[in-house]
């Protein structure tokens, strides 16, 4: 596939319990971030029905390259670091390019 389709990211994040909140807030400060840089097509962040440990964030970037640039942002450096005291497991993040 080429470099400059559209990527998919479905990211599923854990939340120990008792750290739901915070991992909200910081999921909350990541998506409205992400959302302005350039090459962000849609970021959007989904709770589990039911289950308030668990946590979805839907990402479509314009391409790896953006994509690529996403992961470089202060903003995404910071939450990684201040989010990995608050999982109870290592995210689960699937990368879908498009079909065709």
């Amino acid at each position: 596939m080429p470099n400059n389709l559209p990527i998919v990211i479905i990211a599923r994040l854990k939340a120990e319990e008792g750290l739901e909140e915070d991992l909200l807030t910081e999921l909350r400060s990541l998506v409205e971030a992400s959302k302005k840089e350039e090459g962000c097509i849609q970021y959007v962040l989904h709770k589990l029905e039911g289950v308030p440990t668990d946590f979805m964030i839907y990402e479509i970037w314009k391409s790896q390259k953006a994509l690529d640039e996403h992961t470089l942002q202060p903003h995404y450096q910071n939450f990684s670091f201040k989010a990995a005291s608050m999982l109870a497991e290592q995210p689960t993040i699937d990368k879908f390019e498009q079909a065709f």
